[in-house]
């Protein structure tokens, strides 16, 4: 009855305030994560390693990310997303200090690693916001919405980024992002408070009560018995796998190899390959808020992600195999590949209706732990079989290999969006509703 009531409330202006804010982290790590595609060269020769290596250590991110999921998820629970995010971001300011200062391997690993750390907390602390601010049933909807503001970064860390490295050099870029975690620490600070309150929201004390009603966490979380339910809890296991699967086009794709691919079937200038990469982040930003408002208005979260991975599988391989020169039609199939890996945020939905409210971050952060850890591996597989494919002759830089290379390493991709089938097949089906468990209050 309470997410009823909560449904038919006009959300405020200022939950939506608060909604974005949280999502700007998100949103920022998001160029942190794929700006070395625009710098890969000018990185590679200053760090002095090779495309397999580039690969690894850029890989480095992942898997540090992937490491603190689970801790970040317990945290926020515990401490709430307003201290954590704002003290998370200088993890990402002094990683990108790192990155621009490095002149070997050993640092710039280091580096890369402290950035993933430090954005370890962005996605779960949005979400972990946005199931303190709204109703659960505009959750896939909303949470649409924070991949649409990272897809809008991720579009600036493609084509836009690459000019200005271009016109101002790799370092000082690193330089100015790395004042932007600055700025994202005191917005969370001075915005953001971890549940609402009545002083945000006079006249309209009954919202507070109704999502609190739904949502009922409180100050007190059972931290252990949270674990432990999440961790067994099968569906969080397979929802996590589903995500990982769907990640890759992403992963593997669009924040590295995507690029070079590009240039090479194509024969266009890096900024223009990263530009046209950047369409995949740009269909994003259309598909998820979509395919989320749809398995809201259905009350069905599994049918919308089926339709999503034959969308990725049919764009990706059409792109692969046939490699068009005309850049209207890789841009195509590269926007058509983003929408429908919009339907992946749906599986953030599912995990956390299939866990108790009061696990909220740390089910998602188990999810994220698992779709970040997986295509961490396979990122820098491809890099490894890029170079193998060229009978293990190091190139100076990723242009130097060829088409043939590229192709057949991202093969992996789709061979990985085909087994997402399975494992969506054996999630538990949620039907846009919150499921109770024993140690929970009932309404």
């Amino acid at each position: 009855m309470t997410q009823e009531k909560a449904s038919k409330q006009k959300i405020p202006l200022y939950a939506w305030v608060v909604a974005v804010v949280g999502a700007l982290f998100y949103g920022y790590q998001f160029i942190l994560r794929i700006c070395p595609q625009v710098m890969n060269d000018e990185m590679i020769e200053a760090w002095g390693v090779d495309v397999a290596s580039f690969g690894f250590l850029i890989s480095l991110y992942y898997w540090s990310y992937s490491v603190m999921q689970v801790p970040a998820g317990l945290l926020l629970d515990k401490f709430g997303p307003k201290r954590v995010l704002s003290l998370a971001t200088l993890g990402c300011f002094f990683g990108l200090i790192g990155l621009a200062l490095a002149t070997g391997p050993w640092v710039a690993g280091l580096s890369r690693f402290t950035v993933g750390f430090g954005s370890a907390f962005a996605f779960i602390g949005a979400l972990k916001i946005l199931g303190n601010w709204l109703p659960s049933n505009k959750l896939a909807f909303a949470t649409g919405l924070v991949m649409t503001m990272g897809t809008i970064c991720a579009f600036i860390a493609g084509g836009p980024l690459a000019l200005l490295v271009d016109l101002f050099g790799w370092q000082l870029c690193l330089y100015t992002l790395s004042g932007g975690a600055l700025l994202i620490a005191g917005a969370v600070y001075f915005i953001v408070s971890d549940r609402p309150l009545p002083s945000h929201f006079k006249g309209n004390e009954d919202y507070i009560k109704e999502i609190k009603k739904e949502n009922p966490e409180g100050d007190r979380v059972d931290v252990w018995s949270n674990l432990k339910i999440v961790f067994k809890n099968p569906q969080s296991w397979l929802a996590g796998i589903s995500l990982a699967l769907l990640y890759l086009p992403l992963a593997c794709f669009a924040e590295l190899w995507g690029t070079p691919f590009i240039m090479k079937c194509s024969g266009c200038s890096r900024p223009d390959g990263a530009g046209i990469t950047s369409l995949l982040f740009i269909g994003m930003a259309v598909g998820a808020p979509l395919f989320g408002a749809w398995s809201d208005r259905l009350k069905l979260r599994k049918l919308p992600v089926f339709v999503g991975i034959t969308g990725i599988l049919v764009s990706f391989l059409t792109l692969l195999l046939s490699a068009p020169s005309q850049v209207y039609v890789v841009g195509i199939l590269v926007f058509l590949m983003g929408f429908f890996v919009g339907a992946m945020l749906i599986l953030f939905s599912i995990i956390r209706e299939n866990n108790p409210s009061s696990a909220s971050g740390l089910s998602v952060a188990f999810g994220n732990f698992i779709c970040m850890i997986i295509p961490g591996g396979i990122q820098s597989l491809i890099g490894f079989l890029i170079v193998w494919i060229s009978n293990g002759e190091p190139g100076a830089n990723v242009s130097s290999y060829s088409l043939h290379a590229y192709q057949y390493a991202l093969l992996i991709v789709p061979v990985g969006i085909g087994l997402s089938y399975i494992s969506v097949f054996f999630i538990r089906e949620t039907h846009a509703s919150q499921r109770k468990f024993s140690h929970q209050s009932k309404d």
